[in-house]
C-alpha cells in the first residue's frame, strides 16, 4: 500500500521532463517492439502447447511432506548417521490413539490395533511397541478371562489343592502352610475398572491413557526405523481405520499443510472472484473483464504442465510464492490491457512503453525472487524455480495472447470493426453455428437415407425440400435479437418457375433465399457442392454446381423448371463486403432467355452487416429481404440483348435497393452503429455516449431539417455523434467537425465508422476562418465563451454561411429561469469532472440576443422548443 501511494502521490513530482527528443531504444525497447505474433505459427503454437501442457498438469500432485524441503549439511548429516549407530534415537516414534465414549469402549476399540500392531511387529517393521491392553483388558475381555479360570478351577481346583498338600508334606511343608493360596484359589474375582487398577494405572497406565467428561482414548506408543518404507507401511495399515488416529509429527506437519493448501486454493478462488469482480466494474464490460482473465488462466495451464512434465510437485514454499506470481500476471495483463483500450481509443499502434514497464518488473522480480535458484536450501530453489517458470509463462502468453485476442475482438482483416464483438452475440454466434452443423449433418444423413428409401423420387425430393426449408427458418429466426422483416408486395408464391437474383452480402443470403420457399434450387460453388459436411445435402436437394459449364447446367436448370422449381443465382457472383452492389454477370439473364422464363429479383439489406465475407461471427442487426415484381425478358423493356438486359436490370436492382436502405437506415437502424464505436473506450465514455444520444432522441430533429446533400460545419463536435449520424443516413453529406477538446477529436478520428466525408478538426472556433457551408451547426456550444465572442462566432458563421442555408443554433435560454436551472446543473458536473473542456466562465445565451442578430442580417429565424427540463 505504501509503494502504491508513493508510486501515485510523490513519484510524479519527482520527474521532470527535461527534453522533448526520443529517447534512444534501448535492449528492452527493442524486445518490447518486437511482434511475436506476426509469426504465422504463434497461435496454433500456443494452442498445441495449452492442450499438451492441460493433460500434463494432471501428474501434479502436492508434497505435504515438510522433511523433504530440509536443508542438511553433509558434516551434519554424518553427525546423525553416527549418532543413530550408537543410540536408537533414530527409531521413528509413532501415536496410535483408539478413542472411544468411555474408557472400557477405547480398550475395546484398542483390541483391533492390538492385534494389528502384534501383527506389524512380526513382520519386522515395528520394532518396539508399548499397547496397554498387553496388562489391562476390557471389562468384556476381563469377564471372558474370569470365566475361563472359574471353569478352570472347577474341574482342577481340588486336585490342585490335594496335589500341593501331598507333595508339600513330602518335603515338609505343614497343611496349612498352602492356606493362602487356597483362599485365593476359591475367590471369585470381579471385573476391575481403570479407577480400580489402583498402583498399576498410576506407575504404568497413567501415561498411557487420556479421560475427559466426553470421551476417552488409549494411546499405543510404536518404534520403527526411520526408513520411509516403514513409516509408509505403519500409515497405510491405519489410514482407512476411523477408529484409529495416526499421531506423528512428521504426519501431522504434513497435514496441516494439506489443509493450508486446500484453504489457500479457496481463497485463490475468491481472489480472483474479487478481481474479476473489481475488473467488472472498471472496465465496465464483462468481455474485457474475461479476456484480461484469460492469460492468467492459459499461463496457469502452462505453469503447471510444466510441472508435472519435469515432474516438479506442489509443496508449502512454492504454492504460496506462486499466488504472488499470478497476482503479477493478473497486473502485467491490466498494463497490457490499458494499453490496448488506450490504442484502440486514440488510434495507437504501439503497446511497447507498456511491454516496457512489464518487462522491467519481470526483471526486477527474477533477480529479486529468481537467484534464489542458486540457495543449497531445497525450499529457496523451489520458490526461485517456480518463480521462473510462472513469470516466463505469463509475460509470453500475456504479450501474444492478450494483444491478438483484443484486436479480434475490435478489427478484422479489413479494419476496424465498425461494431466490435460483444459476449451476447458471441454466444448467439456460438449457438448458430451449432445449431448449423447440426442441421447439416442431419440434412445429409436424411440424404442417405431418402436414396434408400423406396418410393416417388419427385415426392420424396419435395419432402427433403420442405424439411431443408423449416430447419432454414428454424435457423435464421433463432436469433430472436436481429429484427427479421420479408416483404411481399406482390405476393409471389413461386409456382411459376423463375431465374431469383439476389444481392449477395454474406453466407446466410443461401438460407435467407431457401426459408422463402421449397422450390427454389441455389447454384452453388464448388466448395459447397462438395463439402464434406453438407455437401451430401446440397446435392441431394438437386443443387446447381456451377463449375460443371454453362451447357450443362443449363440443361439441368430447364429439367427442374419444368418440375416447378425456381433456379436462384447470385449475378455479383461474389459477396460484397461493404454492401455496394457489385456488377453483375450475365449468366442469370443468358439463362433466363433460353429456358424462357422470369427474372425474379429478390433484394437482401443488412446482412453484410450481420456477417462479414470470410468470417464465422454472427451480430445483431436489422435484416430485411424484399420481392420485387417479376420481369418478363421477352418483352424487352430492360432491353434486346443480355448484355443490355443485364446492364438495365442491375441498374433498376439499385434504385430499389437505394429505396429499401432509405427506408431503413434511419437514425434508430444507425443508433446502435454509434454506441457501439464508443464500446471498449471505458465505462465513463461508453454510459456517456449512450445517455447523450438517447436525450437527443438520436438526433432525429437534425437529420430531418438538414438537406441530404448539404456541405455542413459542426461548431463544439464534441466526440461527433451528431456528425457519424448525420453521414450514416445520408452520404451525399460533407461534414467539417471542430471541437476545441483535442482528446474528443482525436477519439472521434478513431471510430471505425469515421468515413472520408467526415473531417474532424480540433481548434478554437474563435480563432479559425470557417469554409462556406450550407449548414452551421452551433450545439450547446455557444455558453462556453463570453457574449462578445458568441456575437462574433454567430457574424462569422452568417458571413461564410452558402445561399439557402441555415444556422442550427441549439443552446439553454436562460430567459426561462425555472428550466435554466436545470441547465445550469447539469453544466457544472460537465465542466467540473472533466467531460467538456472550457477556455472560459460559462455564460449562457438568451433568444433575444440570437434574434436580434438574425434581425440585424435579415436572417428569417425559427424557434424549436423541443426540451421540457432544460
Amino acid at each position: 500500500m505504501s509503494a502504491a501511494l508513493f508510486s501515485l502521490i510523490v513519484l510524479p513530482h519527482l520527474i521532470r521532463t527535461k527534453s522533448t527528443r526520443p529517447p534512444k531504444q534501448n535492449l528492452l525497447d527493442k524486445l518490447a517492439a518486437y511482434h511475436l505474433k506476426k509469426k504465422n505459427l504463434i497461435w496454433p503454437f500456443i494452442l498445441l502447447l495449452t492442450i499438451v501442457f492441460y493433460f500434463f498438469s494432471g501428474n501434479v500432485s502436492f508434497d505435504a511432506d515438510m522433511m523433504k524441503n530440509n536443508y542438511m549439511s553433509e558434516r551434519l548429516k554424518k553427525a546423525e548417521q553416527e549418532l543413530n549407530r550408537i543410540t536408537s534415537l533414530s527409531k521413528k516414534t509413532i501415536y496410535l490413539v483408539s478413542p472411544g465414549s468411555t474408557m472400557d469402549a477405547a480398550l475395546r476399540a484398542n483390541e483391533s490395533t492390538k492385534h494389528r500392531i502384534d501383527s506389524l511387529a512380526n513382520d519386522g517393521v515395528i520394532k518396539e511397541s508399548v499397547v496397554i491392553n498387553h496388562l489391562f483388558k476390557p471389562l468384556a475381555e476381563q469377564k471372558k478371562a474370569i470365566e475361563r479360570w472359574n471353569r478352570f478351577r472347577d474341574k482342577y481346583g481340588t486336585q490342585i489343592k490335594e496335589n500341593l498338600e501331598q507333595e508339600g508334606s513330602k518335603i515338609g511343608f505343614k497343611k496349612s502352610a498352602f492356606q493362602n493360596f487356597e483362599q485365593f484359589l476359591d475367590k471369585d474375582f470381579e471385573p476391575v475398572t481403570m479407577d480400580q487398577a489402583g498402583l498399576l494405572f498410576a506407575m504404568l497406565l497413567d501415561k498411557y491413557v487420556i479421560e475427559t467428561d466426553t470421551m476417552a482414548a488409549v494411546i499405543n506408543v510404536v518404534k520403527v526405523d526411520s526408513d520411509p518404507q516403514a513409516i509408509n507401511k505403519v500409515y497405510k495399515t491405519f489410514d482407512t481405520d476411523s477408529s484409529v488416529w495416526v499421531v506423528d509429527k512428521r504426519l501431522v506437519t504434513s497435514e496441516l499443510v494439506r489443509l493450508l493448501n486446500d484453504n489457500l486454493n479457496k481463497l485463490v478462488w475468491v481472489s480472483l472472484l474479487v478481481v474479476f469482480v473489481i475488473l467488472l466494474i472498471a472496465y465496465g464490460r464483462i468481455e474485457l473483464t474475461i479476456i484480461t482473465m484469460i492469460p492468467v488462466l492459459v499461463s496457469w495451464i502452462w505453469t503447471v504442465g510444466i510441472m508435472g512434465l519435469f515432474g516438479i510437485s506442489f509443496n508449502i514454499f512454492n504454492v504460496i510464492i506462486l499466488t504472488f506470481i499470478f497476482g503479477l500476471g493478473i497486473d502485467y495483463s491490466i498494463f497490457i490491457m490499458r494499453g490496448l483500450i488506450q490504442g484502440y481509443k486514440y488510434g495507437l499502434k504501439d503497446l511497447s512503453s507498456y511491454k516496457v514497464s512489464v518487462l522491467l518488473s519481470v526483471l526486477t522480480t527474477v533477480l529479486g525472487i529468481g537467484v534464489l535458484i542458486f540457495a543449497k536450501h531445497p525450499a529457496l530453489r523451489s520458490i526461485a524455480l517456480m518463480s521462473i517458470i510462472g513469470i516466463a509463462t505469463v509475460v509470453f502468453v500475456t504479450f501474444n495472447l492478450l494483444p491478438g485476442i483484443f484486436r479480434w475482438v475490435v478489427s478484422y482483416k479489413n479494419g476496424l470493426r465498425n461494431r466490435p464483438v460483444t459476449f451476447l452475440d458471441l454466444i448467439f454466434s456460438i449457438i448458430s453455428l451449432f445449431i448449423f452443423m447440426s442441421e447439416a449433418l442431419l440434412m445429409s444423413f436424411l440424404a442417405l437415407i431418402f436414396e434408400i428409401l423406396p418410393g416417388n423420387p419427385k415426392k420424396k425430393k419435395w419432402i427433403f425440400h420442405v424439411i431443408f426449408s423449416k430447419l432454414t427458418w428454424f435457423l435464421i429466426y433463432f436469433n430472436f435479437l436481429t429484427p427479421k422483416k420479408i416483404l411481399n408486395p406482390e405476393n409471389e408464391d413461386f409456382s411459376k418457375p423463375a431465374v431469383i437474383i439476389a444481392n449477395h452480402q454474406s453466407h446466410v443470403d443461401l438460407m435467407l433465399m431457401m426459408l422463402t420457399s421449397p422450390k427454389i434450387l441455389i447454384v452453388s460453388n464448388a466448395r459447397n457442392y462438395y463439402n464434406p459436411v453438407h455437401g451430401k445435402a446440397i446435392r441431394y436437394a438437386d443443387f446447381l454446381p456451377q463449375d460443371i459449364g454453362y451447357g450443362k447446367l443449363a440443361e439441368m436448370a430447364a429439367e427442374k423448371a419444368n418440375e416447378g422449381y425456381s433456379i436462384m443465382i447470385f449475378p455479383e457472383g461474389h459477396r460484397s463486403d461493404t454492401g455496394v452492389i457489385r456488377r453483375f454477370h450475365k449468366g442469370a439473364f443468358q439463362l433466363a432467355n433460353d429456358l424462357g422464363i422470369d427474372i425474379l429479383p429478390i433484394i437482401i439489406h443488412g446482412q453484410y452487416q450481420c456477417l462479414k465475407k470470410s468470417e464465422f461471427f454472427l451480430k445483431r442487426g436489422f435484416l430485411e429481404t424484399k420481392i420485387l415484381q417479376r420481369i418478363d425478358l421477352s418483352k424487352k423493356e430492360f432491353g434486346e440483348t443480355v448484355k443490355e438486359q443485364t446492364k438495365s436490370v442491375r441498374e433498376y436492382f439499385i434504385k430499389e435497393y437505394d429505396i429499401v436502405k432509405k427506408d431503413l437506415e434511419t437514425p434508430d437502424y444507425f443508433y446502435d452503429y454509434i454506441i457501439k464505436n464508443f464500446v471498449y473506450k471505458g465505462p465513463v465514455l461508453e454510459w456517456y455516449t449512450k445517455i447523450k444520444v438517447q436525450l437527443e432522441d438520436k438526433y432525429k430533429f437534425f437529420n430531418s431539417i438538414i438537406p441530404c446533400d448539404a456541405v455542413i460545419t459542426d461548431l463544439g463536435c464534441g466526440y461527433g455523434y451528431l456528425d457519424f449520424m448525420l453521414s450514416l443516413t445520408e452520404p451525399g453529406r460533407r461534414i467539417t467537425a471542430v471541437d476545441y477538446d483535442e482528446d474528443k477529436i482525436e477519439i472521434a478520428r478513431n471510430c471505425a465508422i469515421k468515413n472520408e466525408r467526415i473531417q474532424f478538426m480540433a481548434g478554437d472556433i474563435n480563432e479559425m476562418d470557417f469554409k462556406p457551408s450550407d449548414v452551421f451547426i452551433l450545439n450547446d456550444v455557444l455558453h462556453y465563451m463570453p457574449e462578445a465572442l458568441q456575437t462574433d462566432t454567430i457574424e462569422k458563421c452568417i458571413a461564410r454561411l452558402n445561399n439557402g442555408g441555415m444556422i442550427i443554433i441549439r443552446d439553454a435560454d436562460k430567459s426561462l429561469q425555472k428550466r435554466h436551472l436545470g441547465t445550469r446543473i447539469t453544466e457544472f458536473f460537465s465542466t467540473n469532472f472533466g467531460f467538456n473542456k472550457t477556455k472560459f466562465r460559462l455564460e449562457f445565451v438568451s433568444r433575444v440576443m440570437i434574434l436580434d442578430i438574425a434581425e440585424k442580417n435579415n436572417l428569417a429565424p425559427e424557434i424549436v422548443d423541443q426540451t421540457k427540463r432544460t
